[in-house]
């Protein structure tokens, strides 16, 4: 069984790794995304989103403190959590070295992101509307508010990159990052607030 504790030490390890490749890794990379990778990338994460929301419908104040036993939907939640960290780190990683794009290259990539980000936001609302009924059961608070700030800092830095490799939907995608940071900073400060 995989503890929620290993979960979060390895997001952190994780997120805390340089994103520089080695000399030897630099030798061995591949060549930079095609727009269409970019894309199936973006609806990756998109569906491992609307996979988490069933598991976020699902939360209970009867079912919500058994992370405690490493059980129960915020177990789910934390783990789907990192997952998604982990592929949008990837994702980081090959917009990297991607080239600018334009025309439908572009708007492709403008469509993926925002239909990630109507699913993310989406979650997040679930999320912000059991946090209500979740009042004062600190436990939660802090695993739950790690893994939506790692979350929180990947999708920016997707964003930013996709601001530059699709420079002509640029407006577009920074209006749609800038929505949901909105939504996700909401989240955050919902179950920061439960342990308080």
């Amino acid at each position: 069984m995989v503890s929620i504790r290993s979960i979060l030490t390895g997001v952190v390890a994780l997120l805390a790794s340089s994103s520089a490749a080695s000399p030897v890794a630099a030798l061995l990379a591949s060549s930079p995304p095609t727009p269409q990778e970019v894309v199936a990338d973006i609806n990756q994460l998109t569906q491992k989103t609307q996979a988490l929301q069933g598991t976020a419908q699902s939360i209970t104040p009867l079912n919500a403190p058994l992370i405690v036993l490493q059980e129960g939907p915020f177990r789910d939640l934390v783990a789907g959590y990192a997952d998604m960290v982990q592929s949008g780190k990837d994702l980081i990683s090959d917009l990297d070295g991607f080239d600018p794009v334009a025309g439908p290259d572009a708007d492709e990539i403008n469509t993926a992101f925002q239909e990630f980000a109507a699913a993310s936001r989406e979650l997040h609302e679930v999320l912000i509307e059991k946090a209500g009924i979740l009042f004062k059961i600190p436990i939660i608070s802090h695993p739950v508010t790690m893994v939506m700030l790692l979350m929180e800092a990947v999708i920016n830095s997707i964003a930013i990159l996709l601001m530059k490799g699709a420079p002509p939907r640029a407006d577009d995608l920074n209006t749609t990052a800038l929505s949901l940071d909105a939504v996700l900073q909401q989240c955050v400060a919902k179950y920061y607030s439960i342990a308080m």
